[in-house]
């Protein structure tokens, strides 16, 4: 895919955004020959994002002895790491990884199957010297 820019040979962001994330070179053609660079993967950093669903779906009442499924999908790059948690302040809850990697955007997808209101928090380690 080309980049739109102008042919001064610089690719500016004038602000960057987690789509920018990938690999990039520079090509260049002469008469009939086309060169190019040896790949840049740019990794652009940014904070988790949630998406929380659960079964059954927002909307339908809840009693006491029906399952009940937590799901939450985590997006952030460098991976966070995710803990369900319940309000009253109980232990952190153990949780799993889905998918990680490492030359993709971290996304992780955790499920807990268990009573009571629970609450997603993520934390991420940045790496800025």
């Amino acid at each position: 895919m080309m980049v739109p820019q102008p042919g001064d040979g610089f690719l500016n962001f004038t602000s960057i955004r987690r789509e920018h994330s990938g690999w990039y070179k520079c090509t260049s053609r002469h008469l009939n020959f086309q060169y190019s660079s040896i790949g840049y993967y740019l990794s652009v950093r940014y904070t988790p994002s949630f998406a929380i669903s659960r079964t059954p779906g927002f909307g339908y009442p809840l009693r006491e002895g029906i399952e009940v499924s937590l799901k939450c999908d985590v997006d952030s790059n460098p991976p966070s790491t995710p803990v369900w948690q319940k309000d009253d302040g109980d232990t952190p809850l153990p949780t799993l990884v889905a998918h990680a990697d490492k030359m993709q955007t971290p996304k992780y997808t955790y499920i807990v199957h268990l009573g009571g209101v629970r609450r997603f928090v993520a934390s991420s380690r940045w790496d800025v010297p």
